[in-house]
């Protein structure tokens, strides 16, 4: 989830309480645990860079409430930072959960967060076919990365659509600009624009 407005990107997680019932409430532990990256990061070529301190924040505990099996709660990355360094960068975040009041399972206690910067900007692109049984018609394909949203101008003046892979009847044959905007995590912020001129015959 992304909040543009306040420069975050959240990555939703929670802790999970087993057992026969969900009875009684108590106070969840979470503290950042980088010995998770270290050790997937021994057998990576291109290791995981970890997140800086200074751009994440964590709650250091949450409570499982009475009757509840979740206690939710967000990982807080600066979304500017994961920005300035799209799209190649890959950052990582162990996180680890505790309790001093409940016993907790040593082997999902832990995870990895991975956040691969190139999903924060999305990028236009498509491709196009001619109908050769419907006269004058286009076969739009949308081939675009990282994207939530698109708006098509068929640039001969008819209504855009947001239709994703859309087909388009133009009135005559001629060549005509083609503007597929594709829109993504952050929105109108960081929109791609993809042009090809196209020949109708």
């Amino acid at each position: 989830m992304v909040d543009v407005a306040k420069n975050e990107f959240r990555v939703p997680l929670s802790a999970y309480r087993s057992g026969i019932n969900n009875d009684g409430a108590f106070v969840v532990d979470i503290k950042p645990n980088i010995a998770i990256i270290d050790s997937i990061n021994e057998s990576r070529q291109d290791p995981y860079e970890l997140i800086p301190t200074d751009k994440y924040s964590l709650v250091s505990s949450v409570e499982m409430k009475d009757g509840e099996e979740l206690a939710k709660f967000d990982l807080i990355v600066d979304l500017k930072f994961l920005l300035d360094n799209f799209p190649d960068k890959i950052f990582a975040m162990g996180v680890e959960i505790s309790s001093d009041q409940r016993e907790t399972n040593p082997k999902l206690s832990t995870t990895a967060v991975i956040i691969y910067t190139r999903i924060v900007k999305p990028t236009a692109n498509f491709t196009y076919s001619i109908n050769s049984s419907q006269a004058h018609q286009v076969n739009f394909s949308n081939s675009s990365l990282m994207s939530t949203a698109y708006v098509w101008d068929f640039g001969d003046g008819t209504a855009v659509t947001d239709e994703t892979s859309p087909a388009h009847t133009y009135s005559s044959a001629g060549t005509y600009t083609v503007t597929l905007t594709a829109v993504g995590i952050t929105g109108e912020q960081d929109k791609s624009i993809k042009t090809i001129e196209v020949i109708v015959p």
